[in-house]
């Protein structure tokens, strides 16, 4: 996706502070060697606030060094991804391709952030590994746990906390575990021979079987699809495994690898699906994923704390106003420009044209805000919009 033919292929949508991003180069340049907290880049929040309609994010992350930006850069495209779901949905598709986890100059903070974030705006994550399912894995899967610690609820009790887990799930995203170079299948399930089935927890495990069993709960609960694929290894060849994603050497990739992943992109359009913004039932756009990830990675910069629960509403009351400032402004100017031509004039005169424009502004106002589906707000930011054109209305009859 791009605005013009002079954007990069790829955009970051965040990176740390100690980096910053030249548009010119396509590429991210190195300030210093210290890391900082992470930024959101402002040439990708600007191609994704153009995005009006709804929008499908899928994020590929999992450990460093395992092939996932492969993964990633099988959608990569300079056009705008656009998809017709099997529910007839159309969505635009943005690819997002992580840092690995336990990349060797990343914090433990930044990783628990880039999962939680993956997991926040994603509508597919897709967690990619190389060789078997080992117990390291879950040990890296571990973010899944603590990050649903980080989010702060609403109310105390543990009913209420239930009720809202429930209610999550929905705006979590599905999720996809990708194996690499391997030979034998694995599936992701409560089964007894599952890679998610519960260890005997024992006094001699100091712990690490414990949160081994509790990121197997986590995943259990918090997406509402699991899945699960493999994929053949791709070359026997050093050479061509390090530089797979030139065009030149697809020719040389395994048959049996690229029908893997014929099968994976395939598998994974059956997953997409809308993103959505608890603890509202609507799609988002564009617009509201920018202004939910500026908020999410400030919050979460400054307090550790990603508050799921203050941030969405925050976005659409903030969208609101904005939709009641240009409504209300285009009403004004529409009867000041009226007031210039017909002034003096009999006060039903003026009301009839306050009534035509009132009219106007409120089609206006609906237009606009059609991508919110928060009824409460809504109604709360069209009764302050026929407020404030009222007063205005009865400022000019008072001046007239």
């Amino acid at each position: 996706m791009g605005l013009s033919d002079k954007t990069p292929k790829c955009v970051p949508l965040c990176y740390p502070g100690n980096y910053k991003w030249d548009k010119a180069k396509g590429k991210l340049v190195e300030k210093e060697k210290k890391r900082e907290q992470l930024v959101v880049c402002e040439d990708a929040m600007e191609i994704i606030r153009s995005i009006d309609g709804p929008i499908c994010t899928v994020a590929v992350t999992g450990p460093a060094r395992s092939g996932k930006s492969y993964i990633a850069r099988i959608w990569m495209s300079t056009d705008v991804f656009k998809k017709t779901l099997s529910n007839g949905t159309e969505v635009t598709v943005i690819i997002l391709d992580t840092e690995g986890l336990d990349a060797h100059n990343a914090y433990k903070k930044d990783d628990m952030l880039l999962f939680a974030l993956m997991a926040l705006m994603s509508s597919v994550l897709v967690y990619n590994s190389s060789n078997t399912v080992r117990a390291e894995d879950l040990n890296k899967l571990s973010w899944v746990n603590r990050y649903i610690k980080v989010f702060s609820w609403s109310g105390s009790s543990r009913k209420k906390t239930t009720l809202l887990e429930n209610e999550f799930i929905k705006f979590f995203p599905n999720f996809m575990w990708l194996l690499r170079a391997v030979t034998m299948s694995f599936v992701i399930s409560q089964d007894d021979e599952d890679v998610l089935k519960q260890e005997m927890e024992e006094d001699t495990t100091e712990g690490v079987v414990t949160e081994r069993n509790a990121t197997r709960r986590a995943l259990l609960k918090s997406f509402p699809v699991l899945d699960a694929l493999t994929l053949s290894t791709p070359s026997i060849e050093k050479s061509v495994l390090e530089e797979m994603d030139k065009g030149e050497n697809k020719g040389s990739l395994s048959k049996t690898f690229l029908a893997d992943i014929d099968v994976f992109i395939t598998r994974c359009g059956t997953l997409m699906k809308p993103k959505k913004a608890w603890p509202h039932d609507g799609n988002i756009n564009g617009h509201q994923f920018a202004n939910m990830l500026q908020q999410y990675v400030s919050r979460f910069s400054e307090t550790e704390v990603i508050n799921v629960d203050a941030v969405v509403p925050s976005v659409i009351e903030e969208q609101l106003q904005q939709v009641v400032d240009l409504v209300f402004t285009d009403y004004r100017h529409d009867m000041d420009e009226y007031a210039k031509t017909a002034l003096p004039c009999k006060n039903y005169e003026i009301i009839e044209k306050h009534n035509d424009c009132m009219y106007q502004a409120m089609r206006k106002f609906k237009e606009n805000a059609k991508c919110i589906n928060d009824a409460d707000s809504l109604q709360k930011y069209r009764d302050a919009l026929k407020e404030e054109l009222a007063r205005y209305r009865d400022g000019d009859i008072v001046g007239g």
